[in-house]
């Protein structure tokens, strides 16, 4: 019996698809990575991220990077972690699930 967490299986969805799109920036150029703007444009929209502080991040280009790079997303104005949040989880998971994950909810898959 394995529990299937939906943040860890989203995180390395985020991971794989942002190391695509940074490739894709590196091996394609300055063309690409004008491509690749209004991919960031709308993950900016999706990826707005409230803090403990009560400041609103919304998350750009320079953020998802940092993310990919060393895994760590903090808010602008305090510096607090804010992946670790429930809301950030939840967009995450409804991203890469088509909006209809419920992150809350565990479930448990049998291998037997």
């Amino acid at each position: 019996m394995i529990k299937f967490d939906p943040y860890s299986f989203s995180w390395r969805e985020m991971e794989r698809f942002l190391g695509l799109i940074f490739y894709m920036e590196k091996a394609g150029g300055s063309q690409q990575r004008k491509a690749s703007k209004p991919v960031f444009k709308e993950l900016t929209k999706l990826f707005t991220v409230k803090c403990k502080c009560g400041h609103h991040n919304a998350l750009e280009r320079a953020d998802f990077k940092l993310l990919y790079d060393g895994g760590v997303l903090l808010c602008v104005k305090c510096t607090s972690q804010i992946h670790h949040y429930k809301e950030f989880q939840q967009k995450m998971v409804a991203f890469f699930n088509g909006g209809t994950a419920s992150p809350s909810k565990t479930t448990t898959l049998d291998n037997t």
